[in-house]
């Protein structure tokens, strides 16, 4: 079996994260117009993307998991890989209440 470990590259992720703590102000521009390059601005700012993009990569991970386990059961991940963190820290309250 595989075991799936954080890369070098998870790790510099995580340290980046931890030392830009610093929320800045953005503007999201967006077009939903499939015919028109009309877009809209949308105030918003930088954690908030962070964490959109953390959750979005969780969900990614999880269509991942199941792809894995159809195609490459050989490969061993964690149980908590493409769990988002508040479904894992539920489960673990749930353990210790029963």
């Amino acid at each position: 079996m595989i075991n799936i470990l954080p890369s070098t590259r998870y790790i510099k992720i995580q340290e980046f994260i931890t030392e830009n703590q610093v929320d800045k102000p953005l503007k999201l521009e967006v077009g939903y117009k499939p015919d028109s390059e009309e877009t809209i601005v949308i105030a918003t700012n930088y954690l908030r993307e962070l964490t959109y993009n953390i959750e979005h990569a969780v969900h990614h991970m999880a269509i991942m998991k199941i792809g894995i386990r159809e195609v490459a059961g050989y490969i061993s991940l964690s149980t908590d890989f493409g769990v988002a963190v508040s479904t894992v820290r539920y489960k673990d309250s749930e353990m210790v209440t029963r």
